[in-house]
């Protein structure tokens, strides 16, 4: 079973109550509220729908230890895109 859903975090204005992931879900993700999706290196609806399967889960929720993300995950994997972006561009 998994809490982790392929429907995106976009739309309207961002709201941390609209995203799947277990870090917004679960109250961790609303110190990091979500942002507006412009930049070229954010993830697009189609890369999510491959990427959001394909994470680990997290073990915390099994209680098996480990800190609650505090991140929203398409927000971290955003962030990867960015300084692979980055790096191809120098």
């Amino acid at each position: 079973m998994s809490f982790y859903s392929a429907n995106p975090c976009v739309g309207t204005p961002p709201s941390a109550n609209d995203c799947p992931c277990a870090a917004c879900r679960f109250g961790h993700g609303t110190i990091h509220p979500a942002r507006a999706r412009h930049y070229s290196s954010d993830t697009t609806d189609a890369q999510w729908t491959v990427l959001a399967p394909l994470l680990p889960w997290p073990v915390w929720l099994d209680g098996a230890g480990g800190r609650p993300e505090e991140y929203c995950r398409r927000a971290v994997i955003d962030a990867i895109f960015y300084l692979a972006l980055l790096t191809e561009l120098n």
